[in-house]
């Protein structure tokens, strides 16, 4: 009787780690966490990108070429973002347009317009706020605040700043980058 007891806690300790499998298999596939793995992701490898930038749970990247579809209509200008993997926030959620420069973030990301070169950002960005006005090169985004390097090459940061990291450096850049 010892026995079969045995055997049935082992059977029952076997059972409760393949749910557990289970579980974790479906949460690395995204089946519990809204849709991490599958949320937009480009189904296309034809497709040609000239900028790239991984956030949290997200990726964004801008086109590198006009995309037209089997008739010869545009369905994508050069410069436009696409965006892909968890859709919390709004991270996927990228504005229209032609964009020069791109940065994702953990809940939000940033792009530089091309024409204008002003900053637009989308998804969370209640604890980043609004992009200064004005003209950037360059944009970074880190988790909850983002930096640009405006044409004259002076960097400017915006977002929480509960640790100064939105405290911009003085001086004249070449180059800008946030962190996390």
């Amino acid at each position: 009787m010892a026995r079969i007891l045995e055997q049935g806690r082992n059977r029952a300790a076997l059972l409760a780690l393949a749910a557990i499998g289970a579980i974790a298999a479906l949460a690395l596939a995204g089946a519990l966490d809204g849709g991490r793995a599958d949320a937009q992701t480009p189904a296309d490898s034809q497709i040609s990108y000239s900028a790239i930038s991984a956030g949290g749970y997200h990726t964004c990247a801008l086109l590198a070429e006009t995309l037209r579809n089997d008739d010869g209509v545009v369905i994508a200008e050069e410069g436009a973002i696409r965006c892909w993997g968890w859709g919390a926030y709004g991270r996927l959620l990228a504005p229209t347009g032609s964009y020069s420069r791109i940065s994702a973030g953990e809940r939000f990301s940033c792009a530089i317009e091309s024409d204008t070169n002003a900053v637009v950002c989308w998804g969370s960005t209640t604890s980043v706020g609004e992009p200064p006005a004005g003209t950037f090169d360059e944009i970074s985004v880190g988790r909850f605040h983002a930096c640009g390097l405006r044409q004259n090459l002076v960097i400017e940061c915006w977002g929480l700043n509960d640790k100064g990291q939105s405290n911009g450096p003085t001086g004249v850049f070449i180059e800008v980058g946030a962190g996390a």
